[in-house]
This record gives C-alpha cells, structure tokens and sequence, in this order.
C-alpha cells in the first residue's frame, strides 16, 4: 500500500511584480512515518523521477508533480525498482535484479508497461554514475564505462583500439563536446580520454604518464570548442592545458608558479570567449584569474582582498542576464555580489543581498523565470535555505514555509540536487524543513487569482459551506486521477482523500471545528478554497 501526502504552503514574497503574486511550497512525502531521503532527482519526457523510501522500502518513484500522480516504478513481474538512474530520450535508465534473481538494464517511461527490458546484466554490474551525450548513455560501472543507445540488447564496454578496457574509478565527472565524452582513466593507461562510444573513436588526448604525473584534476571544462583542466607536473606544479580532442592540439596553456595552485573554489565557467576559475596564491589568497587560452592572456583579474586573505570563498560563479556575477569580500564582514568582464577595472562590486555584518553563501543557482532561485547559508538565521532574487537588496527574498520547524533543512551533498521542472514550472530540491527527514519539495510562483475559489465560474463547487458532519466536492470537469488535502491554519494536514467521481461526499469525522483551506487536485489542474466547519 503507497502511503502519500501533499503538504502545500504559501508564502508571500516582496519580490512578487504584483499583490496577486505568491510562492508555495508543495511537498509530495512518500514516506510520513519516516526519513523519505530523497536523491537522484531526474526530469524527462515531462515527469520527474527520483529514489526514496517509503513504507513499502526503497525505490523509484515518478511523478507529474501532484499528490495523485506520484508512484513507484514497478517491474513486469512486479518488482519493485531501487537503483540509481539515468536518463536517455525521454526515459529513464537503470540496472534492476527481478524476482528470479536476474539483473537487467532497463529503460522506463515510469510505467511498469513502459518499462522495457535492454539487456541482461552480470549480478555485479551496478553502475555509479550515468551521463547522457548524444543520444547515448555512458555508464560508469565501478572503473569501468559503457556505453548504450537505449534499444534492446545495446550495450558495449568502451576499449580502446588495442581492446584494452578503460579503468575509470574517477567517474565523477565527464564533459560532452561535440559528438565525444571526455573522461579521466586512471590505469596503465592513465590520461584525459575522449570517446564517441565506439572502440576506432575512444582515444588518449592527454598522456599522465609522458606528459604530466598524476592527478589530472577533475573539473573539465569546454571553451572555444576545446577541453580545459588542470594537471600537475613531475614538480608538483600546477598547470592549466587545453586539448581540441587530438594529442598534438593538446598542450599547456598556463604554468603556475609553485605559490599558486588551482583551489577547487567556484567550478570554472566559460563565458565570452574567457574561462574564469580561482587560483589559491601565496600572501594572496582565493582570487578570481581568467585566460582566453593564451599564454600571455592568463593571469589574476582582480584581487578584491587585499593582503593574505581570500577575496573568494565559498563561492559560485553564475551567467544572468548576460553578465557573469560572483561572490567575494574586500573585508571581514560582507560577501557581495560582483561582476566582471575580465579586467580590473570592469571587474566591480555591485550590491549586498544582506544586511551589514550577515553573511550570505550562495552554494547553488538556477534561472527561474526573470530571476533566479538559490541555495544559500545565511549567518543572520544560522542555517540553510531557498532565496529568490533579482540580485537587488530589495528584490531577495528567503522563501520558507510556514510551518517550516529546522532552520538548517538542506543539507551540502543534497544542495546541487535543483531540478526546474518545465511541466509545473516549479523547481523541486530535497530538504528536511519538518524534521522528519530529507524529503521532495517543490517551490513555484502563483498569480493568487488564480487560485480564488472556482465555485465563481462553476468549475468545482464545495458544499454545504460551512459544512458540519460531511462536505461534497462536484466538478464538471473530467479527471482521471483526483484528490482533496484539508490543511488547518497551522499547516498540519488533517486529511486527505482520492476522488473518483464527479461529485463525491467527504466525510468530516474527527475533525474539529475551524477554518482549513480544501485543495483540490484534478489531473494537473488545481483549486484552493476556504472551507468553515462548525
């Protein structure tokens, strides 16, 4: 049995355009009694997928963003799905072991008749990783990759033209460029590999082993149709090399001296024509440097703080309305909103979203509409949490639901973990607001007219109001799947219910006399009324 609760809360914001505008909250709890955590979110073919547990144990689940339209993914044979998934054309891919104890690859639309299986599998084959590139799914599968295209029985391991296999235990990131992947094997044949998932088309661009001792650092980044990374020489020096995919176009633009290293702050961003990232200098600090792939046009932009201290840390770097931002500080209590075109001069502060002595460290940042969304650790509230904002003081606002009891409700693993879901126009994540455990949360932007009563043009009618041992819900509306969620004022959900039919009677028992609010869901269309109960 699927236990399934919608919690749905409203929050005003002062970025709103208009008095009408609103944001809420929803969150779909697969598991009330329990910790959902939630992970491996992924949007597709206009429906959501993520793991979680629920009373049943672990799975996936896909949704349409509703209460009614969340379930779990099922086998043919009824088995319940719980791997990590990856997306292909639309599905979703993952590797499941049915009741027979067999292990297949499949690939799912997020029906269990839609779920189809690609190849059988070895028992131990239980992939880490996906990465989508050109109409293929690359697989990492403990160090070694694969590769499919989704169709029955596709699936080859990725070997060089020696057929050596690749090891590729560092799978955590993986660049697609043109019609290749580019990856880090760190074997015998340890270097900077690309691939086209065919064996003729997997070759080294980058030798560690004749070039430059290991590690090749694992942020790759794209630029004028080449790759870029940071490697390490036999000294223990850093270096920034680029590659165009062949070994002789790959070289070294940058050798830094042994006071600076690449620090791992802010992932390197391309952005009109220049690659940013932070260098970590002696007597200097995390600052912000930039090349435009030549030698000579490599070096540090700004140093924002002077002296030993670090202009930049804990940042991002983000594009917004054709510009770059970044945070840094010049002193001990600010972290502002930069901008720069990649001169000192051009590079300038240009406001603080928080009050003096309030430190906001924005870890995640998405477009959303004409703004954007974050994540962010604010000092003034010792915790985490969602801020929309036009990069204006007065157009940032922290979203948190009313009922909302932990102050810190994500966590950083899960922080990156931001999904726009094109359908609902929401942005979901995973948070822990209630302390009941890391659950799916979703947050949208609403004209409030739009949700008034819909008994004024006859859409759905509540009756008798106010109600007293029972209500009714009539529509003229057709659904296939509906459902009604009763909230208090409080935020606490005091029922819920599916609905079947165009005029169904709700039964009140047990619920004390007040003001709720009904929320009505009918396939993906929706109503909020009042309802009084005496």
């Amino acid at each position: 049995m699927k236990l399934l609760y919608l919690f749905t809360f409203y929050v005003f914001a002062a970025v709103s355009a208009s008095a009408q505008t609103s944001f809420i909250f929803n969150n779909i709890d697969v598991y009330p009694t329990g910790n959902a955590n939630v992970n491996n979110i992924v949007a597709t073919g206009g429906r959501l997928f993520f793991r979680a547990t629920d009373n049943s144990g672990d799975g996936v689940f896909v949704s349409n963003g509703t209460f009614a339209g969340t379930t779990p993914i099922l086998l043919s044979d009824g088995t319940r799905v719980d791997a990590p998934i990856g997306e292909l054309k639309g599905k979703i891919i993952f590797a499941s072991t049915n009741k027979t104890g067999n292990n297949y690859l499949y690939s799912s639309d997020g029906t269990q008749a839609g779920t189809t299986v690609i190849t059988q599998l070895a028992t131990n084959f239980k992939p880490q990783k996906y990465f989508s590139w050109n109409n293929k799914l690359y697989i990492f599968n403990g160090d070694k990759l694969f590769c499919t295209d989704g169709t029955a029985g596709n699936l080859t391991a990725i070997t060089n033209s020696a057929g050596d296999t690749l090891g590729v235990a560092r799978y955590q990131n993986a660049l697609g460029l043109n019609n290749d992947v580019y990856f880090i094997a760190d074997t015998a044949n340890a270097g900077l590999w690309k691939t086209d998932g065919t064996a003729a088309g997997t070759v080294r661009v980058w030798n560690t082993g004749t070039q430059y001792s290991w590690p090749i650092d694992l942020t790759l980044t794209a630029l004028n149709n080449e790759v870029y990374f940071f490697a390490v020489d036999t000294g223990g020096n850093y270096q920034l090399a680029k590659t165009d995919g062949t070994a002789i176009g790959s070289s070294v633009v940058h050798k830094f001296k042994r006071s600076e290293r690449y620090s791992g702050e802010a992932t390197p961003t391309a952005f009109k024509g220049k690659l940013y990232y932070v260098i970590n200098k002696y007597m200097i600090g995390n600052e912000l440097w930039s090349t435009d792939g030549s030698t000579y046009a490599t070096a540090m932009v700004k140093d924002i703080r002077k002296g030993s201290a670090s202009g930049l840390s804990r940042s991002v770097l983000f594009i917004y309305k054709d510009n770059l931002y970044f945070q840094a500080t010049d002193s001990t209590n600010s972290m502002d909103i930069y901008t720069t075109d990649g001169t000192d001069t051009g590079t300038k502060k240009i406001t603080s979203l928080v009050t003096p002595n309030q430190t906001l460290w924005i870890q995640s940042v998405i477009p959303f509409k004409d703004r954007l969304i974050f994540w962010a650790y604010d000092s003034n509230n010792t915790g985490s949490g969602i801020f929309v904002s036009d990069l204006t003081p007065s157009g940032t606002t922290k979203l948190i639901p009313p009922n909302a009891t932990n102050g810190n409700p994500i966590s950083g693993f899960l922080a990156k973990s931001f999904i726009f879901f094109e359908p609902d126009s929401a942005v979901y994540f995973v948070a822990d607001y209630i302390g009941k455990g890391y659950e799916l949360w979703s947050v949208k932007e609403v004209n409030t007219s739009s949700i008034l009563p819909v008994d004024k043009h006859g859409d759905i009618t509540l009756y008798p109001n106010p109600a007293h041992h029972n209500f009714t819900i009539k529509t003229t509306t057709a659904f296939k799947t509906g459902s009604v969620t009763l909230t208090d004022v409080t935020g606490r959900i005091v029922k819920t219910e599916k609905l079947y039919n165009n005029q169904q009677t709700i039964s009140l028992q047990g619920i004390a006399p007040g003001m709720y609010m009904a929320d009505v869901w009918l396939d993906d269309k929706r109503s909020t009324q009042k309802l009084i109960i005496e």
